[in-house]
């Protein structure tokens, strides 16, 4: 078993169960990545008794232990300070991938001098697999065509090999000044902004859905504080605001999505807070009505303007 220069975090909250096959995907291999860290988000089931086995059988494991639960973008930003590798890599606890498929990202990566190689997505559900609809269609892309391609949608997604320097600057030019459960989409898109040249792998990385997986963390956090589904608004502002700057053409169809939002929320208000929730919607609202011209919106999207009207005068004539 010869070993690489790559490093993989491993963000992990309460996925335990399923840190085995996700470190045998990564290790079960001819040549293996040099570093292996499990973050641990401040996890309450058994997952630090299985990563301390995991790590007894494996001399590439190292274990960070969060003292507070903060979300993966949190978790994965404190593994980023402690490593030395070049070129890293992000797998969510309870996903796994295809033999040999990180040190195939790895070569090709480096051999096409990229700053990204992704995977091809699957979806992993009872035992079966299929295709996931965020794989892109282009073989190679640009930054630019990466990052418009989670403005009003998501047509990509974010699993495979990158450079580490990329991520840094993408962490420091963040300018939200708290930590929301929710930045990795931030961030990935900053990364993905910052980048030149993307490629693909036909690769395997296996996104595993159920109730309970890493994408669906930051839900069951809003269980115990519901007021943390509060935090979309914040974050999809920011991207409201990125698109504006960097992506005019993209403006509307994000505003579109900012809107949709807000009704998800606005029908959850008893769930959340009706008064924090009132608060929130409203200057969300209000800061939209700033960044954007209602009438385009109209022109556009009439069926989501009169949402926001809808939305609005809620607010106004009740509470909540």
């Amino acid at each position: 078993m010869k070993k690489f220069p790559l490093t993989v975090i491993i963000a992990n909250y309460n996925s335990g169960i399923f840190l085995k096959k996700c470190i045998n995907s990564i290790n079960n291999c001819t040549k293996v990545p040099s570093e292996i860290i499990i973050v641990d988000d401040k996890s309450t089931d058994n997952s630090l008794k299985f990563a301390k086995i995991l790590k007894k059988k494996n001399s590439n494991i190292k274990i960070i232990c969060k003292k507070k639960n903060e979300g993966a973008a949190k978790a994965r930003h404190v593994a980023l300070k402690k490593i030395k590798n070049k070129i890293i890599s992000y797998i969510d606890a309870d996903d796994f991938v295809e033999n040999g498929a990180l040190f195939q990202a790895y070569k090709k990566l480096i051999k096409t001098k990229s700053d990204i190689c992704l995977f091809k997505l699957y979806s992993y559900k009872d035992g079966n697999s299929a295709i996931h609809y965020a794989n892109p269609v282009k073989k190679k892309l640009t930054g630019k065509e990466a990052t418009e391609e989670t403005l009003g949608k998501w047509n990509i997604h974010f699993s495979g090999v990158f450079r580490k320097d990329l991520f840094i600057s993408a962490y420091n030019s963040l300018n939200i000044k708290r930590n929301l459960f929710n930045a990795d989409e931030l961030i990935i898109r900053l990364f993905f902004k910052n980048s030149q040249k993307i490629v693909t792998t036909n690769k395997k990385y296996f996104y595993r859905f159920h109730k309970l997986s890493t994408t669906n963390k930051t839900s069951l956090t809003y269980h115990r504080d519901n007021s943390r589904k509060l935090e979309e608004l914040i974050s999809y502002l920011w991207v409201i605001k990125f698109a504006k700057n960097e992506y005019n053409h993209l403006l509307y169809p994000c505003v579109r999505w900012g809107i949709s939002l807000s009704y998800k929320i606005w029908k959850q208000r008893k769930i959340i807070s009706s008064t924090k929730t009132k608060i929130a919607l409203t200057r969300f609202l209000n800061a939209i009505s700033k960044e954007v011209s209602l009438f385009t919106f109209y022109k556009n999207y009439p069926l989501h303007f009169f949402i926001f009207l809808y939305i609005k005068l809620n607010l106004l004539i009740n509470n909540g």
